[in-house]
């Protein structure tokens, strides 16, 4: 594909923002810690928000869009987005750009389209096992207390025994 930077954006819904979940190319310290609006004038807003591909070969003319800070720092100029969806919903946006104006075409853009839902793909099962993995421990945890209880029951019934016994032989 000839691109420069990838990134991977997931939404989070308490800021209403994409964060940068993971990438290449970019420069130290932009990978987890920088965000991208997801309003209609960011490309991955845009994609977000449609669940359509945006393609935009060269920003600086592209009108409708705003370039962030962030692909302006590192001189991009041509990218396509495409949504990441999970389980119907979608997750965040893939994303690559180039430094150098392209065009890219409808296979690199079907090529993204599949990256995406490999990658939501990943993420689902990812989230199936995690929440296996909870349920399994919520159950350990409770068959813990459970013992904890009958240890507990089984003692205090010995005790009320003895009492009983100790009650019977000094009757």
């Amino acid at each position: 594909m000839e691109i420069d930077h990838v990134k991977a954006l997931r939404f989070r819904p308490d800021r209403s923002d994409l964060f940068l979940e993971a990438g290449v190319g970019w420069k130290p310290g932009v990978v987890g810690a920088t965000s991208f609006s997801t309003d209609l004038a960011s490309p991955p807003g845009r994609a977000f928000r449609t669940g359509q591909a945006v393609n935009i070969a060269d920003l600086a003319k592209a009108d409708d869009y705003r370039a962030s800070p962030t692909l302006l720092e590192h001189g991009i100029v041509s990218l396509l987005n495409v949504p990441i969806t999970v389980d119907g919903g979608t997750w965040g946006v893939l994303e690559v750009d180039s430094t150098v104006a392209c065009e890219f075409s409808g296979d690199t853009e079907e090529f993204l389209v599949a990256a995406a839902a490999i990658i939501g793909t990943t993420i689902r099962r990812s989230t199936a096992d995690q929440a296996h993995a909870d349920a399994v421990a919520a159950a350990l945890l409770e068959a813990q207390n459970r013992t904890l209880l009958l240890v507990e029951m089984q003692h205090r019934v010995k005790n009320n025994f003895q009492a009983v016994l100790a009650m019977l032989m000094f009757a």
